[in-house]
Formats: C-alpha cells, structure tokens, sequence
C-alpha cells in the first residue's frame, strides 16, 4: 500500500495566511460598496425618504394608539366599582367653581353633587378622551367646559377657582411641579385641593415591583407612573396636607392599587 503523503506544515501555514488576506481584501471591498451606497447621490433621497417615512408612521402610530387605543382602555380599567368607590368618596367633596385636571373620559361627571357645583372646568388635551366623555358630558347638571390643554398649562385667572380636582391624574403629568404650581396659582386662598391618586406603596416588596416595573407601565398606560409619592409632591408644590386617607384597592394588583385620597389647602 502506498504511504499517504500529509501536507508539510509550513505549507500549511502560508495557505492559511493566504486564505486571510484574502478575506480581509474582501471584507474591505465589502465595507468601501457600503460606503458608496451609503453616500452615493442615487441612495441619499432613498434614505432620506426611509427616514422621514419611519418617523411619521411611527407619530401616526403613537396618536393612532393615544387617540383610539388608550381612551376606552382608560375608560374600561378605571371605571371598575373599586375604583368608582374611590372617586364617590371624594368627587362630591368639590364645590364652587371647579378646575377638574384631566377631566379624560368624563368618569368622575355622575359623582358631583349639583347642588354645590356651579361650573366645572375640565382640562384634557387628548381629543380621544374629549369624545369618550361625551355620553357623560350630556348627563351633566351644571355647566362643563373643556380645557384643551396639558396640566402644565392652566389657562385660568388667579384665585379664580374654588376646587381643584386631581383623580389618577398627577402620576401622568410629566412636569408635575409646573402643574401644580398653577393649580396653586389659580385656586382661591380658601380653596381646596381634592385628590384621589395612586403611587408608590409603603411595602418594601411592592415598591421594588413599582420601581422595576414602572417604564414600561409608562410606555404602556399613557405616562401612568406607578411609584410617585403623592403627598410629598403636593406639599412640594406649595400646599398643606389637611387629610389623607391611603389604602390598597380592592380586586386591583397592589402595584398599581396603593390609593392616597384626601384634600389639601394653599400653604
């Protein structure tokens, strides 16, 4: 039988570095057609077009999901009877002339007692919830008036308003500070401040959860933010706690469901 002969190793080597420069030479005439493309006058508008189409089909996506999307979910999840309980315990508390910040679908409207409400101002910028309040808008006894603003955007004299109605409102409100320094601006000095919020939890456990999970829930639920500490902001933002009442809501998932309610004078 004849001997099979093996390579010797130093031919070995030198075809393994020919076989590298090889693909390095290709790898280079790889990354020099990527950068013509990338700079050639034929794919400039290509990309430019890529670009400016992405960023409108991801704006129309946005408002398509916070116009059409999020309204009647909002409307769904916090019109349940617990949460219903929580706004019967403090809506019929407003008087006067009222500033409800981000009024959304009109939830709290069947819960205000006529005989003490003269007007109601409702500040809600989002179109969608506009029209999801509309049934609730008709029921009305007292006059409604919208607000096509943000909360940091109060367009009210000062001491102009006797009730400043906040509802699972301040955990969405990206500039809370700015908001409730015009809340503080335009409520009369014997007014109140009636507030029904959900933030951060008094339980390690729970907290950690709410820390954890609070980006996401964010991107999810409109700027919700599960873990701010309510009455801290409040008194930040220049009133004083007259009385506060906290409990976790019932048949709620207890991150979401740690409630502050109570009222508040200017400090």
């Amino acid at each position: 039988m004849t001997p099979v002969e093996l390579p010797h190793a130093a031919s070995t080597v030198e075809n393994w570095i020919c076989l590298k420069a090889r693909l390095q030479t290709a790898m280079q005439r790889f990354h020099q057609f990527g950068d013509l493309y990338r700079v050639s006058p034929f794919t400039l508008p290509l990309q430019r077009c890529e670009h400016e189409w992405g960023h409108t089909i991801r704006e129309s996506a946005m408002s398509f999901y916070e116009n059409r999307i999020l309204p009647p979910m909002i409307r769904i999840a916090c019109g349940n009877d617990a949460i219903a309980r929580q706004r019967r315990l403090v809506v019929p508390e407003a008087e006067g002339r009222v500033l409800e910040i981000g009024m959304g679908p009109g939830l709290n409207i069947p819960f205000y007692n006529p005989d003490k409400v003269e007007k109601v101002w409702g500040l809600e910028p989002n179109t969608g919830m506009r029209k999801q309040a509309q049934p609730n808008l008709k029921a009305a006894r007292f006059p409604v008036e919208w607000l096509d603003l943000p909360g940091e955007q109060i367009p009210l004299e000062d001491n102009s308003v006797d009730t400043v109605l906040l509802t699972y409102t301040l955990c969405t409100i990206p500039d809370w500070r700015l908001a409730l320094e015009g809340m503080r601006r335009v409520l009369k000095p014997s007014g109140r401040l009636i507030f029904c919020e959900h933030g951060r939890a008094p339980d390690p456990g729970v907290r950690k959860w709410q820390n954890r999970l609070n980006g996401a829930w964010r991107k999810m639920a409109g700027g919700c933010n599960i873990n701010r500490p309510i009455t801290e902001y409040i008194e930040s933002g220049g009133f004083i706690i007259g009385k506060v009442d906290t409990e976790y809501i019932r048949k709620t998932p207890r991150i979401v469901g740690y409630t502050y309610r109570g009222y508040a004078a200017i400090a």
